[in-house]
């Protein structure tokens, strides 16, 4: 079973495991435009947005057209700005400044589109937080640069990538397939054969 990926923000992550485990990514990234100094930087411009949205939607149609997933992830837009209280050694609130309001508007909107996208394929959509797929592919929900260390752990495992969004995307394909085949070997792992199989262990 194909799978697919993607990790949307203003430079998108994708990603696609095939039948045998191993990751493929590609990125897209949308047109930039030059701001008047006198415009208002929050001002969001409905015209270059567009643009963006139907770029993005083709890139979305041939992305599965051509890869033939029957199942995509998307990392789940979070909110522009976050609070949470957990449990250590004491409770600690944490806040995180959030995206600017043109990127966030972005990132829900085309994350709509690919959900719709896939829609009109009859492909199945699910959301995976980034605190998931983070630890389930770095083994830590919170690191400290998770772009950093996703291209390094795609280095490691020979995961050719095209930027961090793909590294991420390629997190988040990973998540994807363990959710669904929790007993299967890891993509590009070095070891084919899940380990209760009595050949792979002597």
């Amino acid at each position: 079973m194909k799978i697919g990926a993607l990790d949307i923000a203003t430079t998108t992550g994708a990603a696609v495991m095939d039948d045998d485990g191993v990751i493929t990514t590609q990125t897209f990234k949308g047109p930039t435009r030059k701001r008047n100094i006198l415009e208002d930087e929050k001002a969001l411009d409905a015209e270059h947005e567009a643009k963006i949205g139907r770029l993005f939607e083709d890139f979305v149609r041939v992305w599965l057209m051509d890869s033939r997933v029957e199942m995509v992830a998307i990392e789940a837009p979070l909110p522009s700005n976050t609070s949470s209280t957990w449990a250590g050694k004491s409770l600690i609130k944490t806040t995180e400044k959030g995206a600017s309001l043109s990127a966030v508007y972005r990132i829900y909107g085309m994350s709509m589109i690919a959900c719709a996208m896939c829609a009109r394929f009859n492909i199945p959509v699910r959301f995976i937080h980034q605190a998931t797929w983070r630890k389930d592919f770095l083994g830590n929900g919170r690191p400290s640069d998770a772009k950093k260390e996703s291209k390094a752990m795609c280095a490691r495992l020979g995961i050719s990538i095209s930027s961090a969004d793909a590294a991420e995307a390629a997190g988040i394909v990973w998540t994807l397939n363990k959710q669904i085949n929790p007993y299967t070997p890891a993509a590009n792992g070095l070891f084919k054969l899940p380990p209760t199989v009595r050949d792979n262990v002597g």
